[in-house]
């Protein structure tokens, strides 16, 4: 039994697959292009398939209420959401973000024709309970709707 998704955090995931990521884990996106994850003539190829194969999220979970909206979401491949999902803390992300994050500009290609890039900041981010680094890309808007999600957390 799941409840039901509210309607802000169905819209901010959804937007951030389309617009801010093309349906891409935000820490594949560190590793290699986006040509070089969703290969010309494999099934990744089209964004609509990896839409449905992408977990979003929620660093804070929703089991201890953790906020529904993209301050609190981020986009993993199963294997990053298993292996890093519940390891990633707010308290780490945000510390990132405000530290240590570099610009990256990425390039997505559309049914091979049609290119767009996207703007963001790549964030180093230490796994608390191995000091293993990881890297996660956002976007420069997702990046500061998290940044501002955390501060008014904060203030509360």
């Amino acid at each position: 039994w799941q409840r039901e998704i509210p309607a802000i955090e169905k819209d901010h995931r959804d937007r951030l697959k389309a617009e801010h990521y093309a349906s891409h884990c935000q820490m594949c996106l560190c590793e290699r292009p986006p040509a070089e994850l969703a290969p010309r003539g494999s099934y990744v190829e089209w964004e609509e398939v990896r839409r449905r194969v992408l977990d979003a999220h929620h660093v804070d979970p929703k089991s201890g209420g953790g906020a529904r909206h993209a301050g609190n979401l981020i986009l993993l491949c199963k294997f990053h959401h298993d292996n890093y999902g519940r390891r990633l803390t707010r308290q780490a992300l945000t510390m990132a973000l405000q530290q240590s994050a570099h610009k990256r500009t990425i390039r997505f290609t559309a049914d091979g024709s049609h290119e767009r890039s996207v703007i963001g900041r790549v964030a180093r981010v230490t796994i608390p309970d191995t000091g293993e680094i990881v890297s996660i890309f956002f976007t420069i808007q997702h990046a500061n709707y998290w940044l501002s999600a955390a501060n008014l957390q904060r203030r509360k």
